[in-house]
């Protein structure tokens, strides 16, 4: 009798049928399904080459659906009496989305910060006459990743990469761009000289050299030796030597990606030189480099799918000097100046065809050398930032039609609704990528960076402008799950909105009961803008300063805006009255104005060299508009005010880049536009501050609630989100005492000069109201607050980047008021009192068989350790193999998972003990029946 149409089909122990000669990816479809089919209903699901006798069946194959290559068809239909499930594709990418996209229908969620699942094990169905049929609306997506800092791939390992590679094909991506910003991923060449690979002992952008066991609070003790690098860099010192582990890893990274149906983009920045000597591809010695350079790239990187040619930062705008009249190059830009002449001045035509000749150049290595393989050409862009993409524009006829165009689009994502306006006006064949820059170095990469209200903008006009790809910009992974997961989630639902998303990521996070609370906690949160505190956070790459500036953004939005504000707009007025010659050098990068964080009053008074100089009146305008707000409370006009000159001056600064600025000029009105871009989106800590009390409440009710209902699986996500709670809301109240002319600094001063005055006693008495404020602020608690989200790599390097960077300077402030009090006081407490807990990264879930799976773990707790136990078992079911971990360094421990020839499922979790007797495991859920499993799937 065939099955009612209105009976659900069922998938617990659903056999999985895979075609036993079909490719990698095609078969690892087949394991992740099996493998969460066993999660969602605690029944094991096997594979099969064929369909079973009787047993419910999800089928897996390319029978040519008219999905398009990526897309996919899910169908239900009936064969034998039994509920037989159909996902058919094009191709195997296309299946392993449509296996993602089932799970999710099935009630799992796909994030940068792992899947979600669940409470408890259900018997999941689908309605017995279920179709879907889905296509991506952007055939590229992913991420683009930088290097350059602690926080980003810089410190990876091979499980790092494992990890964030499965959690991007999970969420339906298929590109990872990366972009090396020293070249650290380049195979070494002859001439190549090398410094030591980044760790905590690296002094850069005002961080100390500090080892672990010297971190504050004991939060040293998360870390699992006295260096914090990438793994290469804590276990070899030769730069040498780390520079190839570098390479070798990031090569296994590329392959493990392919097998995951992930492209790889990577590549070399363009030579460049001095930027008023840049090096010229005409020279025969320069391109002979150029070339082998790409040939060895090519060689080292068998799995490079894209090979991207990037400009130097500053190329889009600041540009390049042109050659002297005689040689090569100045023939060359003789003869193709013409079609750039819509840029402008001869800095950007120049350095316009000079990038573009290294891109033939590149492209024709490239083809020859691995014909497989697509150029990528990529700079800085953004219209509002460094506007690279213009170049494009000429690119476009230059270039053959298979070079892919792709930017960095604006720096700060909020400060426009639209993508670089080029991608619109190129050839409709000509490929190109939007990537919104979520993430900016121009604040700090501790604190939350909210971008999906500007998201839901650019994505839509990248669409409408015809970019084939769209990839979110970034340094850390987990930390901009919610910017990544937008974007993903887009780029298959065009109609996708704010609202929508974040309903679906509070219902997978937190529980369907859960979901109105929390997603309007989600969406509140980020629309409180970057760090939602509204605090300025200090440039990642700049010198430590905390609030960012001096003299600091103000921290609300009245009066004192247009005051700030007011004397910039005078620097740049008289920035750009001066004259300049034509060959006037910008040094580059350095120059940008978003890192330059000290600034001087150049006077309200100061004579204009030029008053008739392009932009001298537009910024007089600007200048009277500021100061008629200096006695303006209502922040609905001052916003509305600021808004408009912003728009006025970013018209302007359009017209400068044409004509061309020098440094002082570029920087002056990018100061001026960087400073009331915060005040117009950030500015109001009261409010944002009791906001955030408010959320933080909410949250620790609702974790109360899964304590007693037994769902802990809840909890892990719940406290990584109150911990970046914790550390915004008590760093930022310190950041505001230390703040340059705030309250502690002024307190140094008055107690060092009565102190100096011989007034001891009442300079003891400031230094200690002072001292009181500053401990009770909380930096301690904003330290051990970030121990309590450790999850991925990038995590444990905002912890290290902290400890070395504001943590010495909050200390000193410490130090200066405990020498001008009679007695010092006692030191804050390092013990955290969080009880026992475990630490450590999420481990991969997929290993090839007989790779070697080292779990690492840290024990925290008041008492002594009494026992670290691995229990690992092969399959669901049977007895449990338990080995003792081994001690490594102050509270590390390590033991090594048993991975087999055989493919299939193995379980694992960490137990550990205290002498008290109390014991926590590692995950959480292993005491509920959920211990961590990994698929081993054939090499």
């Amino acid at each position: 009798m065939p099955k009612s149409v209105h009976e659900p089909m069922k998938f617990a122990g659903a056999v999985v049928v895979c075609n036993g000669s079909a490719d990698r990816v095609h078969q690892f479809a087949a394991a992740e399904l099996s493998r969460f089919l066993y999660l969602l209903t605690g029944v094991e699901s096997s594979l099969a080459e064929s369909l079973p006798g009787k047993a419910a069946a999800v089928v897996l194959q390319n029978a040519g659906a008219s999905s398009g290559g990526q897309g996919y068809t899910i169908r239900a239909s009936s064969c034998d009496q039994r509920d037989v499930l159909v996902i058919d594709a094009d191709t195997s990418r296309g299946l392993l989305h449509g296996v993602y996209r089932l799970l999710e229908e099935l009630g799992m969620g796909f994030y940068l910060g792992g899947e979600t699942l669940p409470d408890e094990s259900v018997d999941v169905s689908l309605p017995a006459d279920f179709e879907l049929t889905e296509r991506p609306a952007f055939a590229v997506r992913g991420n683009l990743l930088h290097d350059n800092t602690l926080v980003g791939i810089t410190t990876w390992g091979l499980d790092d990469w494992n990890v964030y590679l499965t959690d991007l094909a999970r969420m339906r991506c298929n590109t990872v761009l990366t972009c090396w910003y020293n070249n650290d991923c380049e195979p070494l060449g002859p001439l190549q000289t090398l410094k030591p690979i980044m760790s905590t002992l690296t002094r850069k952008w005002g961080s100390t050299a500090s080892r672990t066991s010297q971190f504050a609070f004991g939060s040293g003790d998360c870390f699992h030796g006295e260096i914090f690098s990438s793994p290469a860099g804590e276990t070899l010192t030769d730069p040498t030597e780390q520079r190839w582990e570098t390479v070798n890893v990031f090569s296994e990274a590329m392959r493990l990606a392919k097998l995951r149906g992930i492209d790889v983009a990577c590549g070399l920045t363009a030579p460049v030189g001095d930027v008023k000597s840049p090096v010229d591809a005409e020279d025969p010695t320069v391109r002979a480099l150029f070339e082998a350079r790409i040939q060895r790239f090519l060689e080292h990187y068998p799995h490079l799918s894209y090979f991207v040619l990037y400009n130097h930062e500053s190329g889009g705008c600041a540009a390049t000097t042109p050659p002297p009249v005689g040689t090569p190059g100045h023939k060359l830009y003789e003869q193709r100046r013409d079609a750039y002449a819509y840029l402008g001045n001869p800095r950007r035509v120049w350095e316009a065809i000079r990038f573009g000749r290294f891109a033939e150049i590149a492209y024709e290595v490239v083809q020859d050398a691995a014909p497989h393989v697509r150029l990528v050409v990529s700079g800085w862009g953004g219209d509002r930032w460094m506007c690279f993409a213009d170049y494009c524009l000429a690119y476009d006829k230059l270039l053959p039609p298979n070079v892919i165009f792709t930017c960095h689009d604006n720096i700060d994502a909020s400060v426009s609704r639209t993508v670089s306006a080029a991608w619109g006006d190129l050839q409709p064949q000509r490929e190109r990528w939007a990537v919104p820059w979520v993430e900016e170095d121009g604040s700090d990469f501790w604190s939350p960076q909210p971008n999906v209200e500007s998201l839901q903008h650019l994505a839509p006009d990248a669409l409408r402008k015809g970019c084939q790809g769209l990839l979110t910009m970034q340094w850390r992974t987990r930390d901009l799950e919610e910017e990544a997961g937008y974007s993903a989630r887009f780029a298959w639902e065009p109609e996708l909105t704010p609202e929508s998303f974040y309903r679906r990521l509070a219902s997978d996070a937190f529980g369907p009961d859960r979901e109105p609370l929390m997603a309007k906690h989600l969406w509140t949160l980020q629309k409180l803008g970057r760090r939602w505190t509204g605090v300025p956070g200090t440039p990642e790459i700049g010198e430590m300063i905390f609030a960012g500036w001096k003299p600091h953004l103000p921290f609300e939005l009245g009066a004192e805006a247009g005051q700030f504000l007011v004397p910039f707009a005078h620097r740049a007025r008289q920035a750009l009255a001066e004259s300049f010659a034509a060959d006037a050098a910008f040094r580059g990068a350095d120059d940008v104005a978003l890192f330059q964080q000290v600034h001087e009053d150049v006077g309200v008074d100061a004579q204009l060299t030029d008053p008739t100089q392009l932009g001298v009146s537009e910024f007089t305008q600007v200048i009277e508009t500021l100061e008629g707000l200096l006695d303006e409370s209502d922040t609905a006009r001052i916003r509305a005010e600021l808004q408009t000159l912003e728009e006025m001056v970013y018209g302007l600064r359009a017209k400068l880049i044409h004509r061309w600025m020098p440094a002082n000029q570029f920087s002056a009105v990018d100061l001026f536009l960087i400073a009331t871009r915060h005040l117009i989106r950030n500015a109001g800590v009261e409010r944002r501050m009791a906001v955030l009390t408010q959320v933080r409440d909410d949250l620790a009710g609702l974790r109360d609630n899964f304590v007693r209902e037994g769902r802990l699986g809840r909890l892990e996500r719940l406290d990584y989100l109150a911990a970046n709670i914790d550390f915004v809301t008590h760093y930022d109240q310190v950041a505001m005492l230390l703040a340059d002319g705030e309250a502690v600094p002024r307190a140094i001063e008055e107690a060092e000069r009565l102190h100096r005055d011989g007034e001891a006693e009442k300079a003891a008495a400031v230094a200690t109201e002072a001292y009181g404020k500053l401990i009770s602020a909380g930096m301690r608690e904003a330290v051990l607050a970030l121990t309590r989200k450790l999850s991925t790599r990038c995590e444990f390097a905002i912890l290290a980047t902290v400890n070395i960077k504001p943590v010495p300077v909050y200390l000193e402030f410490v130090r200066r008021l405990e020498a001008l009090m009679p007695a010092a006081p006692p030191g804050e407490v390092d013990a955290d009192e969080d009880g026992l807990r475990l630490v450590a990264p999420r481990p991969p879930s997929v290993c090839e068989a007989g790779q070697t799976l080292t779990i690492r773990v840290v024990v925290l707790g008041p008492l002594d350790i009494a026992s670290v136990d691995l229990h690992c078992r092969a399959g669901v079911t049977g007895s449990w193999q338990t080995t003792p971990m081994t001690h490594r360094c102050r509270r590390s421990y390590q033991a090594v998972v048993p991975i087999g020839l055989d493919a299939g499922i193995v379980t694992f979790f960490v137990e550990a003990s205290d002498d008290a007797g109390a014991q926590v495991f590692w995950p959480a859920t292993a005491g509920q029946g959920r211990p961590w499993t990994v698929m081993v799937v054939e090499r």
